[in-house]
């Protein structure tokens, strides 16, 4: 038995006298540098930590390392070079060289909470622990310590470890916020919801000026059916504080859950028209109403409130804007746009109130209004594309086609994110160029649209239309007329342009029936189509009917030049 303990004495100084052998080594080779030697690798230190502020980590961790080579225990160097490889990653690595650093300097508070950060980075959650409660015990007025400690445990979901090195700083500087905040959040993620109410009771019991500790009780009470004990958490804050708008909101809740749903919308009634109440307590009362959808579901119930709410504040464009935002989710969006209005005339600074306005009047087809605000829109935000898409299709669909192209170039420059309005701005600059006889760029433009958006029949009708209309590469538009066929039956568009592709093809007995299938579905006004109707009808010796027509067309307008030589002379003319 004696032999065998010399034995395992033996065996164990093996494994220890190499890592004591090391240091030693380590610290014959620090002891032995000269004083010049000290000064270089200060200087070298300086220079690695420039290189670390400016951000090349690279450079700083070779000059640490070069540092560490001619003296393996230069604390500083160990201890900004374990730094460094905890960003990149090294915890390992990182956490030797910080002990190796404790162990020149074990008095160094910042080595042993680099050890201990490093252990913790490293997922080694229950050793940082220790080496956080070694180090508070130290330093017993560093409460920070504490909540490092407890973060181990839990991260490793030892809450009740957690919930102890909470309790035991409380018993050191009291019940204090931020203790009192972590343990109910450990104790919610632990399931302990009633647990974790007791530490916000007292919380609200000790900090009775923090009006949202009762709050949250009264919300705990509400939900769990417990209204007595919510109308007295309520009426604690009010007691202090009579225009708290989080009791009065808690308040109707509380009148709602009793059963008093009018009482209720009367308490956010009586709070809107408040004026003691800012006009943002007001709005967050509002918004949280707007998500929801409705008052306890009276869904009429907010309209009064925002028309006090204009009334006590009518210089606020916030207020206009959120009572355009209630008008818009009801449908509502002629309205909603009188009150967006009244915002921007306010306040027009806010992009996004330009933008949703811009496109409710580009919904509601509000043309002329449309051109005169998206104007406005690139006069005070021209880095926004989505003001000159507005711009330059309200120009285009004006027929100030020669003005809308440089709009809607700009637009396309600036990347327009949304898919939708990329490719309504192709659609309008297309046409824009078509119609100002830049074929060439309209015909790209279509190809490009259509390449884009391959179910765009709108785009793939114009283009269509425009090279019938000029009679150029007919064999392409007869494709895409036929690409438009399912959608024909009930659009009289499409089945003019099917018509004047017959047409120009020579098939003017087929043109006719497209013609007078389009006029009865609703084309019986439109200028183009009656002349185009009034060619067909006279290429096939119906000069009479054709002349009546022609005269019809002109009376429509839309018509091509050559409409009144065409009456006159009794003649078709291209």
């Amino acid at each position: 038995m004696k032999l065998l303990k010399i034995i395992f004495v033996v065996a164990a100084l093996g494994i220890f006298l190499p890592a004591c052998n090391s240091y030693n080594k380590a610290l014959r080779k620090h002891n032995q540098l000269s004083d010049r030697q000290k000064l270089d690798l200060s200087t070298i230190l300086i220079e690695a930590t420039r290189y670390r502020i400016l951000g090349d980590a690279s450079s700083a961790i070779t000059l640490y390392s070069k540092i560490i080579e001619l003296d393996p225990l230069h604390d500083a160097a160990l201890f900004e070079l374990a730094k460094l490889k905890l960003v990149t990653g090294e915890t390992d690595k990182a956490a030797e060289l910080m002990k190796l650093a404790i162990k020149k300097e074990p008095q160094n508070i910042w080595y042993a909470l680099g050890y201990a950060t490093a252990l913790s980075q490293s997922g080694k959650y229950n050793e940082a622990a220790v080496e956080y409660k070694a180090i508070r015990l130290k330093n017993p007025d560093n409460y920070n310590l504490y909540g490092y400690e407890a973060q181990c445990y839990e991260n490793i979901n030892n809450f009740q470890k957690a919930i102890d090195v909470y309790n035991e700083l409380e018993k050191m500087v009291g019940i204090n916020e931020e203790s009192g905040i972590r343990k109910y959040l450990i104790y919610m993620n632990w399931g302990k919801s009633d647990k974790a109410m007791a530490e916000v009771q007292k919380l609200a019991t000790t900090f009775p000026e923090n009006s949202e500790y009762s709050l949250a009780m009264a919300e705990y009470y509400m939900r769990a059916g417990k209204m007595g004990l919510a109308y007295q958490s309520i009426n604690a804050v009010l007691l202090s504080d009579p225009n708290s708008v989080g009791a009065r909101s808690y308040l109707a809740d509380y009148h709602h859950f009793s059963g008093n749903d009018e009482q209720a919308k009367q308490e956010i009634s009586t709070l809107i028209a408040n004026p003691n109440v800012s006009v943002d307590d007001k709005i967050g009362v509002l918004m949280n109403i707007y998500k929801s959808g409705s008052i306890y579901g009276d869904t009429l119930a907010a309209y009064p409130m925002l028309d006090t709410l204009t009334i006590i504040h009518p210089s606020d464009a916030k207020v206009w804007a959120m009572y355009a935002d209630f008008l818009n989710y009801e449908d509502r969006i002629e309205e909603a746009i009188e009150k967006w209005k009244q915002a921007l005339a306010l306040d027009s600074s806010h992009f996004t109130i330009w933008e949703v306005v811009l496109g409710a009047m580009d919904q509601m087809q509000q043309t002329d209004t449309l051109l005169l605000y998206s104007k406005r829109t690139v006069e005070l935000f021209p880095e926004q594309a989505l003001g000159w898409m507005y711009y330059g299709t309200s120009l285009a669909a004006t027929e100030q086609y020669a003005e809308a192209i440089d709009p809607l170039e700009t637009a396309l420059d600036l990347k327009i994110a949304n898919k939708q309005a990329r490719n309504k701005t192709f659609f309008a600059l297309a046409e824009a160029y078509s119609k100002t006889k830049q074929f060439d760029q309209s015909d790209a433009m279509f190809e490009q649209l259509i390449k884009a958006d391959s179910n765009n029949t709108v785009a793939i009708n114009s283009y269509a239309y425009s090279l019938a209309l000029r009679n150029q590469n007919i064999e392409k538009a007869a494709l895409l007329a036929k690409m438009l066929s399912t959608g024909s039956a009930d659009n009289y568009e499409f089945l003019h342009t099917q018509g004047l592709v017959l047409f120009r093809q020579g098939k003017y007995n087929e043109a006719i029936a497209h013609f007078e299938e389009a006029m009865h579905i609703g084309g019986e006004k439109n200028g183009a189509l009656l002349e185009h109707y009034a060619d067909a009808l006279f290429l096939l010796n119906r000069t009479d009917e054709a002349v009546r027509y022609w005269q019809q067309a002109r009376e429509m307008g839309g018509t091509s030049f050559s409409i009144d030589k065409k009456i006159k002379d009794k003649k078709y003319y291209e």
